[in-house]
């Protein structure tokens, strides 16, 4: 999937937002300020017609 669009929220520095587009797919996922070097994160998407939220937490890659 390639980011096709990056924001953040307007005169903040969090949350940031990406819509990532695939062949077949796309979403949006939206990262939060870390927690403990813990990124809360939102993705949204669908399967079919249905939509999907998924939530969890990342880490940046040492």
């Amino acid at each position: 999937m390639q980011i096709m669009q990056r924001s953040i929220a307007e005169g903040l520095n969090w949350p940031v937002a990406m819509t990532v587009v695939g062949p077949r797919d796309s979403a949006i996922i939206i990262i939060e300020q870390p927690v403990d070097e813990t990124y809360p994160v939102r993705v949204l998407t669908q399967r079919g017609e249905t939509p999907i939220l998924l939530a969890g937490t990342c880490r940046t890659p040492a």
